[in-house]
């Protein structure tokens, strides 16, 4: 076995599992394991995206991960290959974009698209393709980071492929940092736009060999972390035409063969530190609760080392390394809170393709600032100005060790308050002015709170009256939704529209996301109700008025508008199959409540096994056509059926596999011979079978395949190292080389229910030893070629088991087969596992018998005469 040498490999020890440091006053936590992770994103809605190597997107939403995944995209995830960024487009919790960075399997390139949410998962069939990159020369440097940036454009970073020269390279994507539209388009004031022509267009920088991780700041700078061949490793200020060097040079650079626009990293460290530079992340939270000296800094990882730094965003200067022992981290993002979060990976360590290519040792953990149990104020109170006769309330957020007491002070005299609430009644003129502080205190120290001031005023509040909607109206998705209203002022008697304020907040469960942002200067408008963004029921629309008066007191009115809803329910022909609703896999029958016009997806699994049998879906009871069902919620209750057809499985036993304890060569007997169910092993750096030594051995499985459906297939195999597939005894695949675990595809045709020969031939020389072999149809996802459509010796039709004298035929067979013998009196047919069927003779002169009731596959017919039992092998379609 070869192991490639790529971004997280590291010619170091790698790091022993002794726990992550964190600096005094931090804490940190795991909140999530099992995990297979690239990347993250949180999404505008505040909830956290983390995305996995092999196409899944969770959602952890503060307590947990979400048990349904956001969106399953079919990704090639060998090696570094796999879904490897993700972004959210910064009008997300309007129009419900985000956008995947992943590689498409059998076509050896990246792609980006982008996808439209509905509540908890991806609106099904909703992927727009923006860009198909270049093909690549290897299973290393995608890159892949991706981020908005305060242009509004999206930034995507690419890596080189596994070739250098595209880095420098004006007629290709790969090594560069890109900058697109929303929707895809090129933006025309790109540095390169006018030069270069088509997708190249999308060029902002270049020189790059694998930014893997990339941040964007709330100011709109772009650090892009570049993992270094041998020497260097780079975080990057990316700037509009500039170039970052590789391959011609990296690290810092003053002389030399330099290209045009040549640019040195903000920041370089050397492999005697580390190996691969990874996550990147501003501290710019909307809450800046680290201690001062990290606000605005950078955050960057090694992989092998497993520590994270924190660099001056201006000078490019060490603060500190901030955390350590952290096992193979990947990723880190700031949350709004102020708190941190970070990705660790895990896994074998090493550095090899079968590390890189799967783990399910990853976690995600949270960095939480407490300053060694001091207590901080989180949000300060805030000034109020009220009318005389009111309420005052004002209110304070803490955190630090339990418990923490609160003492609210009235110009300095406590007020006998101890939460951390303060309410102040009946509020007459002689309070005005007052200065309103909350002290906080536990075991570990106080802290005393900002000043509030109190404004009184004889002014009284301008009163708001929502005129429509009416209180009885409802809605559907896709309706205009009209509103208007006015207002009166004791003093100011009728106010103008410029006094007046409308916006709308959408309300789903326990939370709100808004659905109009405020305007103001209108007595009156409207605002149409998405038919996407949010699939459950409990949901509703509150309209608020506020209104202002000459003094700059307001009061606000509000009025809820409900949803009408509907029931669907889905069915499926037989029952008990799964469909997909809404992106969920769901086992019929199956009923959930919508509202009205809102859009759902129905999508049937093209193929599924159920009870030991293999549907294939038919269509649908109404007769729609397609195989993507997207609908707006009926106004009325529905059902919708879905029609399945069984399709008959072989009977096959699997391939006879014969293993050598030699290198590269068959010669002589083996000295294991089995038949195997599935080619499908992944031995590590184990052995097959105890008679097979670990290291230097060879294996030829030989059979035939048994295609369920006609049409063109997909054959794969992953072999570490050499393997050759024949298909009828033609080479399709020859990668007889040592090398680590890779996968190999070939396209073929196939017709159903017609026997291929297949052989593949494998070789290990040392190291990691795996072999598979795998199938992708159609209507079929891809998957390890099963035993029951394998047959491990070669049959051309109906064949002599013990004696070639009696002729059995049709060949196949379909519903009944002769026997050329008029001897034959008595008859047995039994598969390959011993289990014998009970067929009735049709005629005797000749023997006929009734076999339309077996399953396609390979059977044994024993023949008896009065002198001999003969055994026929017979193929029946």
């Amino acid at each position: 076995m070869i192991r490639f040498f790529a971004f997280i490999l590291c010619i170091y020890n790698f790091l022993p599992l002794h726990g992550q440091q964190v600096p005094p006053g931090f804490t940190v936590e795991e909140l999530a394991g099992g995990l297979n992770p690239t990347t993250m994103a949180f999404a505008p809605d505040g909830r956290l995206y983390v995305a996995q190597k092999n196409g899944q997107v969770l959602i952890y939403d503060g307590a947990a991960l979400l048990s349904d995944p956001f969106i399953s995209v079919n990704v090639d995830f060998t090696n570094e290959r796999g879904l490897s960024g993700i972004a959210f487009h910064p009008d997300y919790e309007q129009n419900n974009y985000f956008y995947l960075y992943y590689t498409v399997p059998g076509q050896n390139h990246n792609r980006l698209s982008r996808f439209t949410a509905n509540g908890d998962v991806a609106l099904p069939g909703s992927e727009e393709i923006l860009l198909e990159l270049n093909q690549l020369s290897g299973t290393i440097h995608n890159g892949g980071a991706m981020a908005f940036g305060s242009d509004g454009k999206l930034y995507v970073a690419v890596g080189d492929g596994s070739n250098p020269d595209n880095a420098q390279s004006f007629n290709s994507l790969l090594g560069k940092v890109l900058r697109l539209n929303d929707d895809g388009t090129i933006p025309e004031d790109n540095p390169f736009y006018t030069t270069t022509s088509g997708a190249n267009r999308a060029i902002y920088a270049l020189g790059f060999r694998n930014p893997f991780t990339m941040a964007i700041s709330s100011e709109g700078k772009i650090f892009a972390n570049d993992v270094g061949q041998e020497t260097w490793e780079e975080v990057n200020d990316v700037k509009a035409g500039r170039n970052y060097g590789w391959p011609l040079t990296e690290g810092n650079a003053f002389g030399g063969n330099l290209p045009a626009n040549y640019e040195n990293p903000l920041h370089v460290y050397n492999h005697d530190q580390g190996c691969a530079v990874i996550g990147a992340a501003f501290y710019d939270p909307e809450l800046l609760r680290f201690p001062e000296k990290y606000h605005s800094a950078f955050f960057y990882a090694d992989y092998c080392e497993g520590y994270i730094n924190a660099i001056d965003a201006e000078s490019g200067e060490l603060i500190e390394t901030f955390a350590t022992g952290i096992n193979r981290p990947l990723a880190f993002q700031f949350a709004p809170d102020g708190s941190m979060y970070f990705l660790e990976r895990a896994g074998q360590g090493g550095g090899s393709v079968e590390d890189n290519t799967q783990t399910e040792d990853g976690s995600l953990w949270q960095i939480v600032f407490t300053d060694d149990g001091k207590p901080f104020i989180g949000k300060q109170p805030e000034s109020l100005t009220i009318s005389v006769g009111e309420n005052a309330n004002f209110f304070i957020n803490a955190s630090g060790d339990q418990p923490l007491t609160y003492t609210w002070l009235k110009n300095d005299v406590p007020t006998g308050s101890n939460e951390n609430s303060l309410t102040l009644t009946g509020i007459q003129l002689a309070d005005n002015g007052a200065v309103i502080r909350c002290r906080v205190e536990n075991n570990q120290g106080s802290i005393l709170s900002e000043a509030a001031i109190l404004t009184v005023t004889s002014n009284q509040r301008p009163e708001p009256l929502i005129v429509q909607p009416l209180p009885d109206l409802t809605y559907g998705g896709g309706e205009t939704i009209e509103f208007s209203g006015s207002a009166t002022d004791p003093e100011d008697g009728n106010l103008a529209a410029e006094a007046l304020t409308w916006w709308v907040d959408f309300h789903h469960d326990e939370h709100t996301h808004p659905a109009l942002d405020p305007v103001s200067g209108i007595s009156e408008g409207s605002f149409t109700v998405p038919r996407v963004g949010e699939i459950s029921s409990n949901v509703w629309f509150r309209i608020y008025l506020q209104a202002t008066d000459s003094e700059g007191l307001t009061r606000t009115a509000f009025t809820d508008v409900y949803p009408r809803k509907s029931e669907i329910t889905l069915l499926s022909s037989p029952p008990g199959l799964q469909v997909n609703a809404d992106g969920r896999d769901v086992e019929t029958p199956y009923s959930y409540t919508g509202v009205e016009g809102i859009t759902r997806g129905v999508a049937p699994t093209r193929s599924q096994y159920f009870e030991g049998k293999l549907y294939v879906f038919e269509g649908w009871q109404d007769g729609f056509e397609g195989t993507l069902r997207t609908f707006n919620t009926p106004k009325e209750d529905s059902v919708i059926t879905l029609k399945y057809v069984e399709v008959p499985l072989g009977n096959g036993t699997g391939m006879t596999g014969n293993y050598y304890n030699q290198s590269r060569s068959f010669a002589g007997s083996p000295d294991l011979q089995r038949t195997d169910r599935e080619v499908y092993f992944n031995w590590g750096g184990g052995s097959p079978d105890d008679l097979i030594s670990p290291d230097n051995f060879t294996i030829r499985w030989d059979g035939q395949l048994l295609p369920p459906f006609s049409g063109q297939y997909t054959l794969y195999v992953v072999a570490d190292d050499g393997v050759r597939l024949y298909i009828n005894n033609a080479l399709l695949i020859d990668a007889w080389i040592p090398q680590a675990a890779t996968e190999y595809s070939v396209s073929r045709s196939f017709t159903k229910d017609q026997l291929y020969d297949v052989r593949i031939e494998y070789f290990e020389d040392g190291g990691a030893a795996v072999m598979q072999f795998l199938w992708e149809h159609e209507l079929l996802p891809k998957q390890a070629v099963p035993g029951n459509q394998l047959f491990p010796v070669s049959i051309t039709g109906n064949e002599d088991f013990l004696q070639p004298s009696i002729s059995v035929y049709p060949v196949p067979a379909s519903d009944r087969i002769i026997i050329d013998n008029p001897e034959i009196r008595e008859w047995e047919i039994f598969d390959g596992s011993g289990r014998y069927f009970d067929i009735e003779s049709v005629s005797l002169d000749p023997l006929q018998l009734d076999v339309s009731s077996l399953p396609s596959g390979i059977y044994y017919l024993r023949l008896m005469t009065p002198e001999e039992s003969i055994i026929k092998r017979i193929l029946i379609k």
